[in-house]
């Protein structure tokens, strides 16, 4: 079974388990696998392509149907990484953070990361709620970025510094919502 197969299953809910190798009665080397169900993952797009709910697995799989994300989506979820279907016409995933397809706006960062990120220079946006409820605990955003949305940094609890350059010329509401260990 490939990886790309492997973690579309896992992204459905569903648990892989290699069991053994065998081979065929044409002679063919063939892996098998149990796939079983496990913890159930709800993962909801209405009928505009937007993805309304979802809870389940760290690892989140962005279908090619979903065209937008509700601001609450994630909430009930510790998101470790997203990754996104290479059919999807409206984002992709760099390192595990996802943007636009053009790679222009930063969308959402897994909350689930820990530590200092550092925006790419090629990101000219970042979205309402993008960083919300993350464990970064620095970030840096360079000079390309002039325009950041609404509670960017909601409930971002340990985050510590930030560096938002002289382009982005309008803090938005709840920008720093429960920024609790913000010092600079």
């Amino acid at each position: 079974m490939n990886k790309t197969m492997k973690r579309k299953l896992i992204a459905l809910g569903l648990s892989v388990s290699m069991v053994s190798s065998a081979f065929t009665t044409e002679g063919i080397f063939q892996d098998t696998a149990i796939v079983s169900a496990k913890s159930t993952n709800t993962y909801r797009v209405n009928s505009y392509g937007v993805l309304t709910k979802y809870s389940g697995s760290g690892s989140v799989y962005i279908r090619a149907n979903v065209s937008a994300l509700t601001t609450t989506v994630f909430d009930s979820t510790k998101v470790t990484s997203f990754t996104v279907d290479s059919n999807n016409k409206y984002f992709k995933s760099v390192d595990g953070v996802l943007y636009t397809k053009d790679g222009k706006k930063l969308v959402r960062y897994p909350s689930g990361k820990e530590g200092a990120f550092i925006v790419p220079g090629t990101v000219t946006s970042i979205a309402q709620d993008a960083f919300r409820n993350c464990n970064v605990s620095s970030i840096q955003i360079p000079n390309s970025v002039s325009a950041i949305g609404n509670a960017a940094f909601y409930k971002c609890k340990k985050l510590q510094t930030i560096n938002i350059p002289s382009t982005v010329t309008a803090l938005r509401k709840n920008m720093f919502y429960q920024c609790r260990s913000l010092k600079s």
